[in-house]
């Protein structure tokens, strides 16, 4: 979890698997991410920084995908502009093992933010990054917390099956 300044988190995939590779000491071989976070050379490693270089393969939305949809035309296959990187994702996208794999994305992502957003976390109150950045660690602590208390973690009863 990390806040910046920037208008738009197109560009904080690189420097997110370079958090969770210096935290856990090796990059996720596979990103699940919305559209916006879905960019250029943070996912088809046009450059060193995009995540294909690094060794993540990344599933998420077609960038503009319902645009090209409207106009009759199938998101998944090559445009004009696109690299050869953007063909394979957009190929990629198109598969059922990942059209599954992204159907899981708004419980996994979108109810965590939804939660937060019911328990106070929709316009911060203080300023700086750094302030700021107190405020939404304490919210995803909160968070993680009371899914802990809902899962059974504190339980003195052994976990038997899954949770639910």
């Amino acid at each position: 979890m990390d806040v910046t300044n920037d208008g738009t988190d197109a560009a904080q995939m690189p420097p997110m698997l370079d958090q969770i590779e210096k935290s856990y000491g090796h990059r996720p071989e596979t990103c699940l991410v919305d559209s916006a976070f879905a960019t250029g050379d943070s996912v088809t490693g046009e450059s060193v920084t995009g995540a294909g270089q690094q060794g993540t393969t990344v599933a998420g939305g077609i960038p503009r995908g319902r645009e090209l949809e409207k106009k009759d035309i199938d998101p998944h296959t090559k445009q004009r502009g696109d690299t050869p990187e953007s063909v394979e994702f957009r190929e990629r996208m198109g598969t059922d093992e990942y059209r599954e794999l992204f159907k899981q994305r708004p419980c996994l992502a979108e109810f965590p933010n939804a939660v937060c957003r019911n328990h106070g976390l929709r316009q911060f109150l203080v300023r700086g990054l750094e302030k700021v950045k107190a405020v939404s660690l304490w919210h995803a602590i909160a968070f993680n917390f009371r899914r802990m208390v809902t899962l059974g973690v504190f339980s003195k009863e052994p976990q038997t099956g899954p949770a639910t």
